[in-house]
Formats: C-alpha cells, structure tokens, sequence
C-alpha cells in the first residue's frame, strides 16, 4: 500500500491554481492517494523461470479489487487519478474527472472530432468503439 498526494491542508493558492483544471475535485479534501499493487520481481515473458503465471495474476487482480472494494466502501466519491488507476476501471469518466468529464468530452469532441489522440480510458474513448 503506498500513500501519498493529498491535498487537504494544502496552500489556498495552490488549491486555487488546481481548481482551474480538470483535476477530480474530491482531490481537494483528500488527505492521502491510497495505491495498492500486486508484484512479482522479474516479470519477463521468454525467459525461463520469469513468466507471466496467469493463474496468479488473477488471484492477485481479485485480492485487489477486494480491498478495493473495502476502501470505496469507506470513501464514496473519492474518485482515483488516471495514470495510476485500475486498468479494468468500468466507471473511469467519473472516478478519473469527476464532473469535469461532460465538458471535458464536449472539448474533445470539438478540438478532435476525428479521435486522433487517444489512450485507454482518456476523455471521448469510449466514442471509439
């Protein structure tokens, strides 16, 4: 479990600054960003004794989502930050952006209509297919 970046007792112009973006604004009362992860030192696949155990992956996947589901349980509304998020988020426009998302896809749709820039999970992907 790794904790760190809340922004709860932050400097009010720092705060200020961050409310001009499209930050998730649950941000702002966050005391800690609570990141949980599964490792295996030397994950390689090809090389002989350091490949992926599928089996495992899962097993780990599922004691996540399980904490996960504890600490959501706790903390509704809390939203995640998108870089360090669950790959397999269903509800990522609300947990990433939090009400920015609706005027955040409108600028995507109007500044790329064509769908050019893209990633997994960034505003307007689910418009891709």
């Amino acid at each position: 479990m790794h904790i760190n970046k809340g922004l709860a007792g932050a400097a009010a112009d720092a705060v200020e600054r961050g409310r001009e973006t499209s930050t998730h604004p649950a941000v702002y009362d966050a005391a800690a960003l609570l990141i949980l992860v599964a490792r295996k030192k030397g994950v390689f696949p090809g090389i002989t004794g350091l490949e992926p155990d599928l089996n495992e992956a899962e097993e780990k996947a599922g004691r996540i989502g399980a904490a996960m589901q504890i600490i959501r349980s706790l903390t509704p509304g809390a939203g995640t930050y998108a870089n360090e998020a669950d790959y397999f988020e269903k509800s990522w426009q609300e947990e990433f952006w939090g009400p920015h998302y609706p005027q955040l896809l409108e600028i995507k749709k109007r500044q790329d209509p064509d769908g050019l820039f893209r990633c997994h999970h960034s505003v307007g992907s689910e418009l891709l297919g």
